[in-house]
C-alpha cells in the first residue's frame, strides 16, 4: 500500500518544490523596471535633432529632480477662480493652474491703473528657471523687473536704463509669468503645456472681466521661452482664444526645420500679429542663425503688420551672460553673449513695452 502511494507522494512533493526551483520570471521583470531610471526624460527629447539638443548645455535636455507627488483631483471638482483673480496694485503673487498640466505661475497687477481695461504681457522663462520653486523666475525678464524697484539688482547693464524699463513696466502691463514644469520634451512647445498656458490666459482673462483688454494680449520669451514664443503664436491660431497681437522671442528657436518654420511664419501672417526679433550675433548657446532663419521665413511669406515689417535686432555684441547658470553651480560653462534679454528688456529701457502697445487686434472673436 505504501509502495503504492509513494509516486503520488513524490510527485505531491515535486509540485510544492517546484516554485522554489524555477526562478520568478515576473519578479525578475520587476526588478528590471525598478532598476530603470524613472525620471530619465523622454527618448525623443535625447535623440531630438532641434537646435536645443544641438545647441543648449547638455544638462538643460536631463530631467528636474522628482516631482513632488500631486493628488489627482476628480474631473467632478469644480476649478477654483479665485486664484485667478488679480493682485493688489504693485503686487505679484504665486499661483498653480487648474486647468491640464499643474503649471505654477506669477502674475502681476499694475502700479496705476488710469484706465481700463489694462493690457497683458505674457513671459516664459528659459530653461534654468523650469521646475515647481517659482523663486527662480523671478531671476530675470518681466518677473524681476516688475518686483519692488528697490529689491531689483541690474548688475549686467546700465542701471538708469533698466530702472527706466522697470517704472515703465510696473506702471502699464498686467504680467503673467508660468513656470514650464520641465526643459525637456519640448518646454513650452510640448502641446501640454502650451494648451494649458493658453487655457491660463483665456481663465485669468474669464475671472477678470473688463480689467483685461483681450484686444492687447502680448508674448515675448528668452531661450526656451523664445522658443516657446514661436510655437505659442502658431497654436494661439488654431483656437478661438486667446489671440496675440505682438510677440517678441528673443534668442529663441524653431524646432522642425524649414516646414515648421512656414506653419508659425503662416500663423503669425494670418492673425496679423506684429513681431520683434532680438538675438545677439555672439550667442554661443543659440546661434544666431536660428533667428536669422525663422527671419527670412516671414519675409519669404511676406508677414507684415499694416505698413510695418517684422523688427530684428540683430545685436552684434551682448556681453551679457545667464547669472541663473552660475546659481545652479554652473559657473564655468560658457555662454557669452546669450543673454541678449538683457538688451531687450533692460538696456532698451521703454522701448520694448512701448512698442508692444503700439499694437492691438482689429478684432477679436469672443
Amino acid at each position: 500500500m505504501l509502495r503504492q502511494a509513494c509516486p503520488a507522494i513524490l510527485l505531491l512533493l515535486l509540485f510544492l518544490l517546484l516554485p522554489l526551483l524555477i526562478p520568478d520570471q515576473g519578479s525578475r521583470s520587476v526588478r528590471k523596471l525598478s532598476g530603470s531610471s524613472s525620471h530619465s526624460p523622454p527618448r525623443q527629447g535625447q535623440e531630438s535633432s532641434s537646435l536645443a539638443a544641438q545647441f543648449l548645455p547638455p544638462h538643460t535636455l536631463l530631467s528636474d529632480p522628482p516631482l513632488p507627488l500631486r493628488i489627482k483631483e476628480s474631473a467632478s471638482v469644480a476649478m477654483n477662480i479665485s486664484i485667478y483673480k488679480l493682485p493688489q496694485a504693485g503686487k505679484q503673487i504665486h499661483a498653480k493652474s487648474q486647468r491640464g498640466e499643474s503649471l505654477d505661475f506669477l502674475l502681476f497687477m499694475p502700479v496705476q491703473q488710469a484706465s481700463l481695461p489694462l493690457p497683458l504681457l505674457v513671459f516664459l522663462h528659459g530653461a534654468g528657471e523650469s521646475g515647481h520653486d517659482a523663486s527662480k523666475l523671478v531671476l530675470q525678464g518681466p518677473p524681476k523687473l516688475v518686483q519692488d524697484a528697490q529689491s531689483v539688482n541690474f548688475t549686467l547693464v546700465d542701471e538708469k536704463a533698466a530702472r527706466k524699463s522697470s517704472e515703465f513696466l510696473r506702471n502699464n502691463f498686467i504680467v503673467l509669468s508660468p513656470q514650464c514644469s520641465q526643459s525637456w520634451g519640448g518646454g513650452f512647445g510640448n502641446p501640454s503645456i502650451a494648451s494649458t498656458i493658453l487655457d491660463l490666459i483665456d481663465d485669468i482673462i474669464a475671472t477678470n472681466q473688463g480689467r483685461i483688454d483681450p484686444a492687447r494680449i502680448f508674448l515675448t520669451g528668452l531661450s526656451m521661452g523664445g522658443s516657446g514664443t514661436w510655437a505659442l503664436a502658431a497654436a494661439s491660431a488654431k483656437r478661438k482664444s486667446p489671440k496675440f497681437a505682438a510677440i517678441a522671442p528673443v534668442c529663441g528657436w524653431v524646432d522642425g526645420g524649414k516646414r515648421n518654420m512656414d506653419e508659425v511664419a503662416l500663423a503669425i501672417k494670418h492673425e496679423k500679429m506684429g513681431v520683434w526679433i532680438w538675438h545677439a550675433v555672439n550667442d554661443e548657446t543659440i546661434p544666431v542663425e536660428a533667428s536669422d532663419d525663422m527671419n527670412r521665413t516671414l519675409s519669404d511669406h511676406s508677414v507684415h503688420v499694416g505698413d510695418v515689417l517684422v523688427k530684428y535686432s540683430r545685436i552684434s555684441n551682448s556681453a551679457g551672460s545667464d547669472p541663473n547658470w552660475i546659481n545652479f553651480g554652473m559657473g564655468g560653462l560658457h555662454m557669452e553673449g546669450h543673454a541678449s534679454w538683457v538688451d531687450a528688456y533692460e538696456k532698451s529701457g521703454e522701448e520694448l513695452w512701448r512698442w508692444f502697445l503700439e499694437h492691438r487686434r482689429a478684432a477679436v472673436e469672443v
